[in-house]
């Protein structure tokens, strides 16, 4: 039977409300006709982000530490809400439709944080490409969180649209407030990669999770996210089950991917990046997502983060709670499942039997790690970890 080893904190051998969650729709933009009774004009200003500094786009290698989130995006901090940016129109209706058209030229795709995200009960509100093939939403008041604003999934391409549907905007109604446009300059979006199945920069030794005929491994890897924290770095992490076993969205990870207490609030957890079938020409889904957590347990020196979900992930995301336990001496053969340098899933595989061993470094906050606190992977017989692997748990064959 194969189980989570708790205690695991990815080195490997080197080292309540709702979330991001659709509600149906179409976006107006996509659907002409009530633009064209009011006499819409498609061809609205686009607003352009400044390019990321010469010094980040000149060695994009060094966001790829080993033993560190992966950090694929530039933030542009900005402040556009409804008043002072894009085009506000009046529908038949009576509702206001504000539609926001974002550039950033060269980016691979782009995400938005909202610092204020308020939603009106009956407005709604959508994220997508210009071309419509890839639509966030629709979000609606029961996205709404405690925090005040949003983070959301990334957006492929260099350009994405915000557009929102409601009755007022401002202190009468919804309040809505872009703080951030996330320049993604590292290509986490690779379609139709030259080396198959890699559509990021995953090392070629990796294997598809969906290539695995082993049930264990296809179940477990469902347990599997990738998550991004504050629009900017990516990791990965387990949804792990509870001695109660009532579905709560515990999701185990490393510290370091936690940047501040308030990464949470931002964080971005992303299901089902993986090829579907070992289909290595389709990247799997991009947008079943849920944004936002809370810290249930944290403890830098051991690097370990247990973080709650905002919400409960809908059964159509096809969520597996792993199991775990308290082990101290793990047998011969385990594996993990993991987003290398921010790709769709892999799996990497050792015979060899984990010992404990003392990571002589210091954490993303400064402090020694505790004695003794890591598992050691001396070699695997398949794949490796690589940066975007941090936080994925540790399971045993």
């Amino acid at each position: 039977m194969s189980r989570l080893v708790f205690t695991f904190l990815l080195l490997l051998g080197t080292i309540r409300l709702a979330g991001q969650i659709g509600h149906g729709g179409t976006p107006l933009m996509l659907e002409d006709s009530e633009l064209l009774d009011v006499g819409y004009d498609k061809k609205e200003e686009v607003v352009k982000m400044p390019p990321p500094p010469a010094s980040v786009l000149s060695s994009p290698q060094s966001a790829k530490k080993e033993g560190r989130p992966l950090r694929f995006a530039h933030p542009n901090f900005v402040e556009f809400t409804p008043d002072n940016s894009g085009k506000k129109t009046v529908l038949n209706d009576g509702r206001l439709l504000w539609r926001l058209r974002l550039s950033s030229p060269g980016a691979y795709s782009l995400n938005v944080i909202f610092d204020k995200f308020h939603l009106a009960r009956g407005d709604s509100l959508f994220i997508y490409d210009p071309g419509g093939q890839v639509v966030i939403g629709a979000l609606t008041h029961e996205n709404n969180k405690s925090w005040g604003g949003l983070a959301t999934a990334p957006v492929p391409g260099d350009e994405l649209i915000v557009e929102w549907r409601g009755q007022n905007s401002g202190r009468q109604g919804s309040q809505l407030m872009i703080g951030a446009v996330n320049h993604d300059y590292l290509n986490v979006f690779r379609y139709l990669s030259s080396k198959a199945g890699n559509f990021g920069d995953s090392d070629n030794c990796h294997t598809d999770l969906s290539c695995y005929s082993d049930d264990a491994k296809l179940q477990n890897g469902q347990s599997v996210c990738r998550i991004i924290m504050e629009g900017t770095e990516l990791c990965s992490g387990n949804l792990i089950n509870n001695t109660r076993n009532d579905g709560t969205p515990y999701f185990l990870t490393a510290a370091h991917c936690l940047k501040s207490n308030l990464a949470t609030e931002t964080a971005v957890f992303l299901f089902n990046f993986q090829v579907p079938a070992c289909q290595e020409n389709i990247e799997g889904s991009m947008v079943q997502s849920i944004s936002g957590g809370d810290i249930t347990a944290f403890a830098d020196e051991l690097d370990f983060a247990l973080l709650e979900m905002s919400s409960y992930p809908p059964l159509h995301y096809r969520p597996y709670y792993a199991g775990w336990d308290l082990t101290t001496s793990p047998g011969a053969g385990v594996y993990t499942v993991h987003h290398p340098q921010g790709d769709v899933k892999k799996v990497s595989v050792s015979d060899g039997i984990p010992t404990e061993t003392t990571f002589n470094a210091s954490s993303v906050f400064g402090n020694s790690f505790e004695s003794n606190s890591h598992w050691l992977v001396s070699e695997w017989m398949e794949g490796t970890t690589e940066a975007g692997s941090s936080g994925a748990g540790l399971f045993l064959d």
